[in-house]
């Protein structure tokens, strides 16, 4: 059911189904000992890491379209590129 309603989530900024996916494998590995709190950590960590650079990015391309639509910019200029 949680993985059926994070897939139907309109709303949803980037991909939850990729969220729950790390969280299951790090609940996994950390049960079995195959991991470490400093790998579990940086796992996370990166993991965020890369939400939020999808995010920006995103956030970037609809500005620069709407700043196009709007004669303030060429669009693709890259405004906000990472």
């Amino acid at each position: 059911e949680l993985k059926a309603a994070i897939a139907n989530n309109a709303d949803a900024v980037v991909d939850g189904l990729e969220t729950l996916t790390m969280q299951m494998a790090i609940t996994v590995q950390r049960s079995r000992k195959e991991i470490t709190d400093e790998q579990m950590t940086q796992q996370f960590f990166e993991h965020y890491d890369k939400q939020r650079m999808r995010i920006e990015k995103r956030q970037s391309d609809i500005m620069d379209k709407e700043l196009a639509r709007m004669g303030y910019l060429a669009q693709g200029s890259g405004q906000g590129a990472l």
